[in-house]
């Protein structure tokens, strides 16, 4: 049994003005993949990510997870959103302890280079060290998925260059991982699977097995022939 499985999902919103985020799409995600859905901006990413987490619900179909239909947040899925949105008023170590009463706290803390930051407050961060105090706090509830909303977005390309590892090294050692992004470049470096999204409405319209060992090096000849085919088949979709 796969650990999430989408099913047929289409999301509509019609509050003021209808607007036809998702149709029907379906994949499964298992337990040992790091899966990025890779679309451009506004074909429903988001809104697919919200539902896996329970804040939405779709139109039609239906989002499992170990074969149960979601109906609600649970901290065995964990959410990390584009923005840290770190409690300003609470300090970086009790921001992180909000995630769950997790044994090796401490450990997680290091782990995520944060020792040092620990009673200081979120506006005392850097763009990174707040994305992994975000990421701290997802893994604290000891999750079996973590769902990234555009992970690395606004940062610059140094500090991207230090969550690719860290992003690898949690999957690698604990949940499974699905995230979104339209950076074909943080695709390529985080997916053991690429699935491709059509402009909105968002439909599946590629599925790609990533074969690339990590870590992965964007100067290697592999890398660069996957960095062209996935850039070829996005501007294709993007033309429909």
């Amino acid at each position: 049994m796969a650990l999430i499985d989408v099913i047929q999902v289409t999301k509509v919103f019609s509050s003021r003005q209808r607007v036809h985020a998702l149709d029907s799409v379906s994949f499964s995600v298992d337990s040992d993949e790091f899966v990025v859905i890779l679309g451009p901006s506004g074909c429903g990413k988001t809104t697919l990510l919200r539902v896996l987490a329970g804040l939405e619900f779709p139109t039609s179909g239906t989002c499992r997870f170990h074969g149960q239909a979601i109906t609600r947040p649970s901290r065995r899925r964990a959410y990390v959103f584009q923005e840290p949105r770190l409690f300003p008023w609470l300090s970086v170590g009790t921001n992180i302890r909000l995630g769950g009463q997790r044994d090796g706290l401490t450990e997680l803390v290091k782990k995520m280079g944060l020792a040092e930051f620990s009673s200081v407050y979120p506006h005392q961060l850097s763009g990174g060290m707040a994305k992994r105090a975000a990421l701290a706090r997802a893994l604290a509830s000891e999750p079996e998925l973590i769902l990234l909303d555009e992970p690395l977005a606004n940062l610059d390309v140094p500090t991207r260059e230090t969550l690719y590892p860290l992003l690898t090294e949690i999957w690698q050692n604990g949940p499974a991982c699905l995230s979104v992004t339209h950076d074909v470049d943080e695709a390529l470096m985080l997916a053991t699977r690429i699935l491709l999204l059509s402009p909105r409405p968002g439909r599946l319209v590629h599925e790609l097995h990533v074969d690339l060992d990590f870590p992965r090096d964007t100067r290697c000849s592999a890398y660069q022939q996957w960095r062209k085919t996935v850039l070829e088949l996005s501007m294709e979709v993007a033309k429909h």
